[in-house]
């Protein structure tokens, strides 16, 4: 626009221009109109030569942020068809009416001079203000002074940067909770971890999204945002998908923040990194020696792979290892687990003398991928599983009882053996074979009451007696435990089907199947009824994951034991674990006494894992309430041997709380027993698979014949709760039980 000067002569030309601009008329229009009527009504200056005239001007973007370059445009006019003369025309760019720079103006087209030219200039402004103008002026080269020209504008707003500053938390499982930090959020911006959609996403404020992670396999990712206008900004790498909390639990063992790492596309080869962390854990000065052992944990992985790009899956696979390029945390140690000539698992454990909490990260196992047929392109989902376990050491120990009198006791027969008659324990020494009979020096039992066996033997040198080192869980199967070996098997009737029925609210037994398929426990009974429960529900706090799992026959421990690549324990092994090196006490416990303190009859933080027992130190009959506890619920870290009802070695809850299944010397099934493990698969069916395991029939373990019962249980004469008491020790009761637990061994490395 035009703007009056004190001495515009000009000005019914400016107010007649300035008509027509806020008219429709193109300046074609414009120029054959009224430019007749303009040059007979301007004055003229300087001996009567015209004056060039500007019009037209604007600037774009009106708007901008800070370092925007803005367009300045004029219209130059001279009616004598004069060009402007150099230097001109030009544009003063003020901030608050101070000139920050001047912008000599270039023709922006071509034509006559007295038709009017378009000129413009740029000018990138990098201060934010509401407070710009502008002015531009032009002189002929005749020296004819132009009207000068005022605007206002434009409108520089401060920098925002968009970008994506942080997430939190960095890493964790599909369904993640995260908070996006950042700058230039818009309302209605959306969230991806690479290339997936995160659900719930919700705009808090220009810095922070909230948003839901996607489903994607473990490894890092891009965290993108989209403002709506498409514009994006990008954290590389921003966020890492982890397993979460592994698997495991049967005490407080934790497995959190598994990553895949170091792939070698060469080698086929990945490492499975891991943070893990226990309590009262040990390693004991001296160790390994009869009287000196420690804790450990036993790790191994499971992998589900996408052939299609994440449309299907597989089920879940036993990762194999190999015994290099391991990581083994400062403070810990690895050792590992061969079966059939492969690694299945490791065990990860102090390097030195200690006792406490240990808390070790980035751990790493590598993984031997290309065995296990998973090819580069496959999409690799993974789950690291931890048991803790006890080392029990090699060395002699005795069986039996120092009186005969537990109900089918082994002794050392005398020549002249005859029912009750009293005589020592047995003593083993090696992994030889044992000859069982009633001549002198044999291994012998009473059998004339209960289940306890044939009398027969030899009791081959394969069949493990305890003698050689081994590790056995230091606990039974937790609830908890059993669900994450549940949820890793086929959604087919004919795998996980068969491992598990509804024995709900029975007994302390919370095991409930959700409307996804997956299996949880819901002791507060909040997540809904058995096959429709809500699984994000359960296994909250109070759910009672880390109650001892019962109602599981022989056959569902066989199949985690396969699982899990471990193995059964048998009866030898048993009181080895329990009583150690030292001499049979008649009529003991497994903490090595008579001593039964008073029985519980309330529980403390019942459900949670700090469920503990208001006095006693065994789970037995006359205890309230009935059912399991949680396991190794009487032991704390200033508790003695005898006050949390351990054995020998540190092993927990061998007499009482539920059943432990054994191998037995008592039928010639059981005595072909040679310890092999697991390999971490099942059959179709979900049935173990090792020929040499109680009640393998055919082609997997179909029921119980050569297994038994040892320790006693929750609601049972505290007389089958001594370490020498074999009543049950050959029964082949085949089916699920509310007394009925389990427990896993595992020959040392």
């Amino acid at each position: 626009m035009f703007s009056k000067s004190k001495k515009n002569i000009f000005s019914p030309v400016s107010a007649i221009i300035v008509i027509f601009a806020f008219s429709t008329l193109s300046y074609a229009e414009l120029h054959f109109g009224i430019i007749n009527k303009v040059k007979k009504e301007v004055k003229t200056l300087n001996d009567g030569k015209k004056a060039p005239l500007l019009s037209g001007s604007s600037v774009s973007p009106a708007n901008g942020n800070v370092g925007t370059v803005f367009t300045y445009t004029i219209t130059y006019l001279d009616f004598n068809n004069d060009a402007p003369a150099s230097g001109y025309p030009r544009v003063a760019i003020k901030k608050g009416g101070v000139t920050v720079t001047t912008v000599v103006m270039t023709s922006a087209g071509s034509g006559q001079y007295s038709n009017g030219k378009v000129y413009s200039g740029q000018y990138q402004i990098n201060t934010a203000g509401t407070d710009y103008t502008y002015t531009y002026e032009a002189t002929d080269v005749e020296g004819n002074v132009s009207v000068i020209v005022n605007g206002s504008g434009p409108t520089v707003n401060s920098l925002i940067i968009f970008a994506v500053t942080s997430i939190s938390p960095i890493s964790g499982p599909n369904g993640t909770n995260v908070t996006i930090n950042g700058t230039g959020f818009v309302n209605g911006a959306t969230v991806k971890i690479g290339s997936t959609s995160c659900s719930n996403t919700s705009f808090a404020s220009s810095i922070k999204l909230t948003a839901t992670t996607p489903t994607n396999v473990l490894g890092s990712y891009n965290v993108v945002v989209t403002n709506p206008d498409t514009s994006t900004a990008t954290l590389t790498n921003g966020f890492t998908y982890s397993g979460g909390d592994g698997g495991g639990e049967n005490g407080n063992i934790v497995v959190e923040n598994v990553v895949l790492a170091n792939k070698d596309t060469v080698g086929k080869t990945n490492n499975i990194r891991f943070d893990i962390a226990w309590d009262n854990s040990w390693f004991t000065a001296g160790a390994p020696s009869p009287t000196a052992n420690w804790d450990a944990a036993w790790v191994f992985a499971k992998f589900s792979k996408s052939t299609d790009g994440g449309s299907s899956w597989s089920t879940w696979n036993h990762c194999t290892l190999l015994n290099t390029g391991n990581v083994a945390p400062v403070g810990s140690q690895m050792s590992f687990g061969d079966t059939g000539g492969v690694y299945k698992g490791a065990f990860i454990y102090r390097s030195s003398a200690g006792t406490g909490s240990v808390d070790w990260n980035l751990a790493e196992l590598r993984w031997n991928y290309g065995t296990d047929a998973v090819s580069d392109t496959d999409l690799v989902q993974v789950k690291v599983f931890a048991v803790e376990m006890v080392y029990i050491p090699a060395g002699p120990f005795y069986i039996g009882d120092a009186n005969n009198d537990n109900y089918g006791n082994f002794l050392k027969s005398d020549g002249a053996y005859v029912k009750d008659k009293v005589l020592p324990e047995y003593q083993i020494t090696s992994e030889n074979a044992i000859t069982v009979g009633t001549a002198v020096d044999n291994l012998y039992y009473d059998a004339d009451i209960g289940h306890v066996g044939d009398q027969s033997g030899p009791i081959p040198a394969g069949f493990p007696k305890g003698y050689n080192a081994f590790y056995i869980m230091k606990c039974e199967i937790s609830q908890r435990q059993y669900c994450e070996f549940l949820n890793t098997l086929a959604l087919t009737p004919t795998q996980f089907i068969s491992r598990i029925s509804n024995y709900y609210g029975s007994y302390r037994n919370y095991i409930k199947l959700a409307s996804n398929g997956k299996y949880g426990c819901d002791a507060n009974n909040n997540a809904g009824a058995w096959g429709s429960a809500d699984f994000a529900l359960m296994n909250e706090s109070n759910d009672g994951e880390w109650v001892a799992c019962n109602y599981i026959s022989w056959m569902d421990v066989a199949a985690y034991t396969d699982w899990a690549a471990l193995r059964p324990f048998t009866e030898l092994e048993f009181e080895k674990a329990a009583r150690g090196g030292q001499a049979a006490v008649n009529d003991e416990y497994a903490w090595g006494n008579t001593i039964l303190e008073s029985l519980t009859t309330s529980l403390s933080n019942a459900c949670t894992k700090l469920e503990a027992p208001n006095q006693g130190n065994a789970n037995l009959q006359g205890c309230s309430p009935q059912g399991p506890y949680r396991c190794g619920s009487y032991a704390d870290a200033g508790a003695t041997r005898t006050n949390s009802g351990a054995g020998y070695y540190g092993v927990l809850d061998l007499s009482g709380n539920l059943w432990e299944r054994i191998v037995t010397v008592g039928n010639p099934t059981g005595r072909g027993f040679t310890g092999t493990h697991g390999d971490g698969s099942l059959i179709s069916f979900g049935d173990a698979t090792n020929s040499d395991w109680p009640g393998f029939v055919a082609s997997a373990v179909t029921d119980a014949t050569g297994s038994g019962f040892r320790g006693g249980y929750w609601d049972y004469i505290t007389f089958d709760a001594r370490m020498s008491a074999r009543y049950f020790s050959a029964d082949t009761y085949a089916f699920r039980n509310n007394a009925f637990g389990g427990r896993c061994a595992r020959t040392s490395p």
